[in-house]
C-alpha cells in the first residue's frame, strides 16, 4: 500500500506484480528486487514533497560520495542480515547463498558497464533530499555518480560474500569509497570543527559564569593555533596523541617571543618549526 501522501507523485495507491510461481521460497527470492525498488519509489516521492519548501543546492562531488559511503554500510548489513535469514529459514543452503550472493555482484557489475544506473537514482534522491542537496544536474556527472550507486551496492555484495567465505579482513571496496570512507573518519561534521566546539563550550563557560571572558579570549587563541597546526576541519576524534605531542615540540623549538614579531603573525607553527629544524 502506498502512502496516501506519496500516491500523486508514485502514481498508485499499491503495487502489485505476478512473480509466475507457486513455491513460497522461490517467490520470496524473486519479490526482494521489486519490493526494494517499490519502497526507494516512495521514499524518493516523499523526500520531494517534504523538501519542496525548502530550496536545496546541489550536491559536490565529496558529498555524494559520502552518501555512497553511507549506502555501502547500510546495504552491507541489510544483505548481511537477508543472507543470515535465508539460510536459517532454509530458503537457501550456505552455498547456494554465497553463490545467490556472487551472482547478484555480477549482475551488478553488468549494469555498471552497460551505464543502466538509472533505477539507482530514487534512494539517493530521497537520501539527498533528508540534506537539503539535490543531484547533479549535469548528465555526466550524473550518470558517473549513478554508475558510483551500482558499484557501491556491487561492493556491499561482494563484502557479504567475502564473509562468507573468511576473507571479509581481505576484502577491499571500490577506491572512491576507501578515499570517502577515510575521509569522513578525519574531517569533521559540518558544526563539529575544533574552534566551532571551543566556541560553544565558551558560550557555555561564559553563560554559567564560570571563566572571564578575558581568560576564554586568551584560551581561543591557543585553541585557534592548535587547530591551525593539525589541520582546522580535522575531527576532534580523528586527534592522537602524536599530534599533541607535534604541537607541543613546535612551541619548543620556536624562537624566544615568535608571536610578538610582525612577520611571523600569519604564519602556522609548522612552518617556523620546520626552519629551526634545518637550522639545527
Amino acid at each position: 500500500m502506498v502512502p496516501k501522501e506519496a500516491r500523486e507523485a508514485v502514481g498508485r495507491s499499491e503495487f502489485t506484480k505476478s512473480l509466475g510461481v507457486t513455491d513460497r521460497h522461490a517467490a520470496s527470492r524473486l519479490a526482494f528486487p521489486y519490493l526494494a525498488q517499490w519502497e526507494a519509489q516512495v521514499n524518493a516521492a516523499l523526500a520531494t514533497r517534504n523538501a519542496s519548501s525548502f530550496g536545496q543546492r546541489e550536491a559536490t562531488n565529496d558529498e555524494l560520495n559520502s552518501l555512497l559511503v553511507e549506502s555501502y554500510e547500510a546495504d552491507r548489513a541489510f544483505h548481511k542480515r537477508w543472507a543470515r535469514l535465508a539460510v536459517r529459514q532454509g530458503i537457501r543452503s550456505f552455498a547456494e547463498q554465497r553463490r545467490e550472493c556472487e551472482g547478484t555482484a555480477d549482475y551488478l557489475q553488468q549494469k555498471a558497464f552497460l551505464g543502466d544506473v538509472e533505477d539507482h537514482f530514487p534512494s539517493a534522491v530521497s537520501m539527498l533530499a533528508h540534506r537539503g542537496l539535490r543531484l547533479p544536474t549535469d548528465e555526466g556527472s550524473r550518470a558517473d555518480f549513478g554508475k558510483r550507486s551500482v558499484i557501491a551496492l556491487r561492493d556491499a555484495i561482494r563484502s557479504v560474500a567475502a564473509e562468507m567465505d573468511a576473507g571479509a579482513d581481505s576484502f577491499q571496496p571500490a577506491e572512491f569509497l576507501r578515499v570517502a570512507k577515510t575521509r569522513k573518519v578525519v574531517e569533521a561534521a559540518p558544526g563539529e570543527t575544533i574552534m566551532e566546539l571551543f566556541d560553544r563550550y565558551a558560550a557555555q563557560r561564559s553563560a554559567e559564569q564560570r571563566k572571564r571572558a578575558d581568560t576564554l579570549t586568551q584560551d581561543r587563541k591557543i585553541v585557534q593555533e592548535f587547530a591551525f597546526f593539525v589541520g582546522d576541519r580535522k575531527a576532534l576524534r580523528a586527534i592522537s596523541a602524536e599530534d599533541v605531542r607535534a604541537w607541543r615540540d613546535a612551541i619548543e623549538c620556536l624562537p624566544p617571543v615568535f608571536r610578538k614579531r610582525k612577520e611571523n603573525r600569519a604564519l602556522a607553527y609548522g612552518k617556523p618549526l620546520t626552519v629551526q629544524r634545518k637550522r639545527a
